[in-house]
């Protein structure tokens, strides 16, 4: 299947805990912007739809987060 005809979706997640906020840590912005500069630059993904997924003040111990569970409901 040629590319040019296909429609891309690329999926940006970024957390940060209440832990995280202790320590010198990434902002959710920081992390957004640097997913969103990687994005940008990747090559023979054209047009491609960008969707972000934010879960502020979870966990990463496990995947029980709400909009980590979304992200993978999307990409199913």
């Amino acid at each position: 299947m040629n590319n040019a005809s296909m429609d891309y979706v690329i999926a940006l997640y970024v957390r940060l805990s209440i832990e995280d906020l202790k320590v010198d840590s990434l902002s959710i912005q920081s992390q957004l912007a640097l997913l969103h500069s990687y994005a940008d630059d990747m090559e023979g993904i054209p047009n491609a739809q960008v969707e972000e997924f934010i879960d502020n003040g979870h966990s990463g111990t496990n995947f029980e987060r709400p909009h980590f569970q979304e992200m993978m409901r999307a990409i199913e």
